[in-house]
């Protein structure tokens, strides 16, 4: 082969090497953005939720509900879940906020306790370990990326504050008399 040919094939090799890479490590760089991205609009939707819990709550501390006229129409309806008094209780006016962005956002949206009042809350196999994380407060917020499923997780935990106890509290001082 001629001295010009192998310049010409060596130089046009180092050109289709140097493309490839580069095209590699902006694949790379496009979708670590996207994660950081993804987490970042996660992590504001639920932050936007704990923050409509908070404002039901001002609300409710505040005396912006009638609930002697809430409770006795809870007492009246066939399913709790359906009545108004239900809607303002902080967090299922927040965790409704949040499906409604999860929607928007093309997210799934799951709430998952141990022991759950609805059986659909009930974590999974993989949202155990989570779970007990989060109650021994080892973690304040969780992500991953798993590559294998092609999925993102996000999760924060809610904690109870004062306000919960109206409903989760003592059987006898809560609205419906359920505790």
């Amino acid at each position: 082969m001629v001295l010009g040919r192998k310049i010409i094939l060596a130089a046009t090799g180092g050109i289709v090497l140097a493309t490839c890479t580069a095209f590699l490590v902006v694949q790379v760089v496009i979708r670590e953005q996207g994660i950081t991205m993804l987490r970042e609009t996660m992590r504001s939707t639920l932050v936007e939720a704990e923050n409509v819990r908070e404002s039901i709550s001002s609300l409710t501390r505040a005396g912006a509900f009638n609930v002697d006229r809430l409770t006795t129409d809870a007492k009246a309806a066939s399913d709790f879940r359906q009545t108004t008094i239900y809607q303002t209780v902080p967090v299922v006016a927040a965790w409704r906020a949040v499906e409604q962005a999860a929607q928007e956002q093309g997210f799934q949206f799951r709430v998952v306790r141990q022991n759950p009042r609805n059986a659909k809350n009930a974590p999974q196999a993989d949202e155990t370990e989570l779970l007990r994380q989060m109650d021994e407060g080892k973690i304040n917020e969780y992500f991953a990326v798993d590559k294998a499923k092609n999925q993102v997780i996000y999760a924060r935990p809610v904690r109870m504050t004062a306000d919960c106890m109206t409903c989760h509290g003592d059987p006898g001082t809560s609205p419906t008399g359920d505790g």
